[in-house]
């Protein structure tokens, strides 16, 4: 009885070690997982750090930078460089801090009427450091504070191209190259070295972790609970960068361009589309009230093409699916020339009720780029004689030719444009047929998923928009 008893027990602690092995062997794969991001990130992180401190060094060694005296530090700064740095050593020299911000808003020393130089200039940025350096008292010399704030925003932007290819990609390995491409290439991705209280310094950082973000909220697999705080993120990530530039609108209006691309093609969810065009709207318009109702961005294409591409999408219809695809392509055409003229007669409204006429310049530099007029007004023709306003010249192809990074963009970029048209080939004759329903608001599909992702697709597209606009633009180009 005693050997029976013996060999039943045998079983129950065999079984208990087995659950225990089976225990650890669930645990071993998280352990791993979670290793293997807090490496990828701890390597982004390095690599930023490393990054704005290579920048920092780059410029000590070009003009010597803390071994100047004062004088010769803000001489350094050419151009507008040193218009804007003012605003900041005002701020900085000022009795007190909120009695400098109101000074600003009546500015009689720039121009030869008094005006609100924070509804007329992107200078919050400048507001801000001057805030941070008085706030905390720093011990060191306001304009190394300011310099070393730029580079610091440089190591941001890094890091928001590294997260952004470890996104696209799945893996951190992708991060790191594209890091490394980055500063093979720093001369024709950046000025920031010596020329660094440009507007472009300040904001590009901003723009790189709004797109990381779009790029993680158009994710097909991220769960309901991450969606409002990325949206959120997002929003922010927009207001800051449309704070800082002027230009932002611009960005705004291709990425917004590439959205409804892909929306209209079923290649993005149209709810997800609608989110991002609603947080364009309120940061563009928060930006509007923050600089005092400024009416330059009211009068913006992309406040116009926002409602008119809403418009057109919610005219596609579940009927458009069942045609043909030549009809299907007749009636994209159709839509595409209602969303012009929508976008056009929204924008020429704005502009008649409250008066704008600011940016009347920009479109006749652009019409005067093309040959297609020929403006007589200062400013634009003082963009057409700038040669940072130029075409992008065959030497920065040949210099991104001879480090391999633009085969490369141009071999990866082929490859994805013939997916991507199979993709909506693919889609729109399976919607065709009638034999799937496919919801219009989420474009749910596991089949054409797998073809596209669609941050893959939106990444793609807003990549070939900012393409464009790089080549026709040689100072965008060298940021």
């Amino acid at each position: 009885m005693a050997d029976s008893r013996k060999r039943r027990k045998k079983p129950d602690r065999w079984r208990q070690s087995t659950t225990s092995q089976r225990d650890e062997t669930a645990w071993t794969p998280c352990l791993g997982q979670a290793l293997y991001y807090v490496t990828g990130v701890a390597v982004m992180c390095w690599l930023a750090a490393k990054y704005s401190a290579y920048l920092e060094t780059l410029h000590e060694n070009n003009l010597w930078f803390s071994n100047i005296e004062e004088v010769k530090r803000e001489i350094s700064f050419r151009t507008e460089q040193g218009f804007y740095y003012a605003y900041y050593k005002q701020l900085v020299h000022a009795a007190h801090f909120t009695a400098g911000v109101c000074d600003l808003t009546r500015d009689n020393a720039t121009e030869h009427r008094t005006i609100n130089a924070l509804q007329r200039f992107n200078i919050y940025q400048e507001v801000a450091l001057a805030a941070v350096y008085r706030l905390f008292g720093l011990q060191v010399a306001p304009i190394l504070f300011y310099v070393r704030s730029v580079f610091a925003l440089q190591g941001l932007a890094l890091s928001c191209v590294f997260a952004t290819s470890w996104l696209l990609s799945g893996t951190w390995y992708a991060g790191a190259l594209s890091v490394v491409f980055h500063v093979i290439n720093r001369p024709d991705t950046t000025r920031v070295d010596f020329a660094i209280p440009l507007r472009e310094s300040f904001a590009l950082p901003f723009l790189f972790l709004q797109m990381a973000l779009v790029t993680h909220y158009l994710r097909s697999g991220i769960p309901r609970w991450q969606q409002r705080p990325t949206l959120l993120l997002v929003f922010l990530a927009s207001l800051l960068f449309a704070l800082q530039w002027q230009f932002a609108q611009f960005v705004f209006l291709l990425q917004a361009a590439a959205l409804f691309l892909l929306a209209y093609a079923q290649l993005l969810p149209h709810t997800k589309v609608f989110s991002l065009y609603s947080v364009h709207t309120m940061a563009l318009l928060s930006v509007t009230a923050l600089q005092f109702f400024h009416t330059m961005i009211l009068g913006s294409l992309i406040l116009s093409f926002l409602p008119a591409s809403v418009l057109v999408l919610k005219l596609q219809g579940e009927e458009v699916r069942a045609l043909s695809l030549a009809r299907r392509l007749l009636v994209c055409t159709a839509h595409a020339v209602a969303l012009a003229a929508a976008m056009f007669a929204f924008n020429y409204s704005v502009k008649v009720v409250i008066g704008q006429q600011d940016d009347a310049h920009i479109y006749k530099f652009l019409l005067g780029k093309f040959g297609l007029g020929n403006p007589r007004d200062l400013d634009s023709q003082l963009y057409l004689c700038n040669g940072a306003f130029q075409f992008l010249d065959f030497g920065s192809v040949r210099r991104l030719t001879m480090k391999w990074v633009f085969p490369v963009y141009v071999l990866s970029e082929a490859c994805f444009v013939l997916h991507l048209l199979a993709t909506v080939v693919y889609k729109w004759r399976l919607f065709g047929v009638g034999n799937r329903v496919v919801d219009a608001k989420s474009n749910r599909d596991s089949d054409a998923d797998a073809l596209l992702s669609p941050q893959g697709g939106a990444r793609f597209s807003i990549k070939v928009l900012l393409s464009c606009l790089f080549y026709c633009c040689n100072k965008i180009s060298s940021e």
